[in-house]
């Protein structure tokens, strides 16, 4: 009797004994597992990537605070297409607003394989001098649109559209 006992125990020894290295052979592959997926970047679609490029870049163009007196591009909007009373050195509202844009468009859009074109308009009426487009001609499987509207004033209304393209 003593014997079967002895027996017993020492089966129950060495199942738990294969219990514990099974075990820790499924935690070192769990291990493994999640350090491999950890190193891998995350990729975010072009789709995406695209539309918060396009929508960031419009709200944060707006809100930049220029080197003239303080003021933000959306105030040098404003003025610009209304009174034109704000002087930056030698230049108006509308001719710093002209050198802003096109050094902060082309700091952001040259760098990046994308085709571009920035457009203001008043009353929907495309204002040439602050037209923008990529010298890169692509063919695009999809456009996308930003726009936003800058400024309403006795039914005068200034957009701001920005056109990009997905090849």
């Amino acid at each position: 009797m003593k014997r079967i006992k002895r027996k017993a125990q020492v089966e129950i020894i060495g199942i738990a004994i294969v219990l514990v290295v099974i075990i820790i052979g499924a935690l070192f592959l769990f291990g493994l597992n999640t350090q491999s997926q950890k190193s891998q970047p995350v990729s975010i679609s072009e789709e995406t990537r695209i539309n918060k490029l396009g929508s960031n870049f419009l709200n944060a163009m707006l809100k930049t605070t220029t080197d003239c007196e303080e003021h933000s591009v959306e105030e040098l909007f404003k003025d610009c297409f209304a009174e034109k009373l704000i002087q930056c050195g030698n230049m108006d509202s509308c001719d710093k607003l002209k050198t802003i844009i096109k050094a902060n468009f082309l700091k952001i859009f040259d760098d990046i394989e994308e085709y571009y074109s920035l457009s203001v308009s008043l009353n929907d009426e495309e204002q040439r001098d602050f037209t923008l487009t990529s010298p890169k001609k692509l063919k695009c499987k999809k456009t996308y649109t930003y726009s936003n509207i800058i400024y309403t004033f006795n039914l005068d209304e200034i957009k701001l559209k920005l056109i990009l393209c997905a090849e």
